[in-house]
């Protein structure tokens, strides 16, 4: 298996055109990237470099292996290291029914500082179809639908009343639930 470390060398050798100005741009002593470049080559079992007098000319290996791994290793190497991690802020991808969020949500998101929120609006069945799609990382949903790789948290639970003005109103709803 090749090590990361190998490539890293391995790039900026090519870049460089020295196996002593790598060593200075990755901290490393000369020994140590001439150890890696040995190393990447035995692996692959092919030369990547010509050993000039006072310079590494890369082989058409060379060449192309570069053009296989520069963009991979740059990628990798862009990504924050730890402490800047911690100083990210959260994403939190939430579903949510319009009504809930604006009147029990809202209020709550101007506190949460370190936290970033994308919000998508809809109904309980499309928002659990983007959960399980892995498009949300929560959903608030108004019914619990009953599927063994979800979770499910109770939040809040509501009643509602009907009050009736007059004898009339209350006889024109039971009609409507009773036939």
């Amino acid at each position: 298996m090749v090590n990361l470390e190998w490539y890293r060398s391995f790039i900026e050798v090519y870049r460089i055109g020295t196996v002593s100005g790598a060593a200075q741009v990755l901290y490393l002593t000369q020994p140590a990237v001439s150890q890696h470049i040995a190393a990447l080559e035995s692996t692959l079992g092919t030369q990547l470099f010509q050993r000039m007098p006072r310079r590494m000319l890369p082989t058409d290996a060379g060449k192309r292996l570069y053009t296989q791994i520069a963009a991979a290793i740059e990628t990798l190497e862009s990504i924050p290291t730890k402490s800047t991690l911690a100083d990210a802020p959260l994403l939190i991808r939430l579903g949510t029914p319009p009504e809930f969020f604006s009147e029990y949500i809202l209020k709550y998101l101007s506190q949460a500082d370190l936290t970033l929120f994308s919000i998508r609006f809809g109904l309980t069945q499309e928002l659990i179809e983007q959960l399980l799609e892995k498009n949300l990382d929560c959903v608030i949903a108004t019914q619990k639908i009953t599927l063994s790789e979800l979770e499910y948290q109770l939040l809040f639970e509501e009643s509602f009343w009907r009050r009736w003005t007059t004898e009339s109103d209350r006889s024109s709803v039971s009609r409507c639930f009773t036939g």
